[in-house]
């Protein structure tokens, strides 16, 4: 995955998946509360551009505001300041892959979830059960399972370690419960 041309693939697949699934119509609650993760193929082309980066453990992240908020929201116009760059983490939301251990210290396999802090109205795979709209859980499984086939193993294998340390820093920043696992 070092070769620039398949990251672009990647985000090709990345920007399709998300567009079936959210419309954020100038919404900014992402870049308002989560992490931007940054994968190592990444790095160089954000500092380039003077994305402010912090590592943590190895792994790469957009620096956030004094108010917790993403660098690189451009709150003025309600959008990302380098939305043609921004790295794949913000490209797949709200899906990200989660390796978090249960109570009790009981391991689970690594898994696609999405997050919840997008608003419903911005979702798009939606269902009507008992009259009330849901997530359509099914189209969202068959979207991550598209991502995954798309990932190269060195990839996924940094979500998983990823995933790890954002685990650690959500419970400092008390998000930790601010997703859906889909199993």
């Amino acid at each position: 995955m070092d070769n620039p041309v398949e990251l672009n693939d990647l985000y090709k697949v990345a920007d399709e998946v998300s567009n079936k699934l959210v419309s954020c119509n100038g919404c900014t609650k992402c870049c308002e509360s989560g992490l931007a993760y940054v994968l190592p193929q990444e790095v160089d082309n954000l500092t380039s551009i003077g994305v402010p980066l912090i590592e943590i453990d190895e792994i790469h992240y957009i620096k956030r505001t004094p108010r917790g908020k993403c660098s690189m929201l451009d709150e003025q116009h309600s959008r990302c300041s380098i939305y043609e760059d921004r790295p794949l983490c913000c490209r797949i939301f709200p899906l990200d892959l989660f390796s978090r251990d249960l109570e009790g210290g009981k391991k689970i396999k690594p898994s696609w979830g999405i997050y919840n802090y997008c608003p419903p109205e911005n979702v798009k795979p939606i269902v009507l059960k008992n009259k009330r709209p849901e997530l359509d859980l099914e189209t969202i499984s068959i979207m991550s399972d598209l991502i995954e086939r798309s990932l190269p193993k060195k990839v996924l294998n940094f979500l998983f370690n990823e995933d790890k340390v954002t685990a650690r820093i959500e419970l400092l920043d008390n998000h930790k419960d601010d997703f859906l696992i889909l199993n």
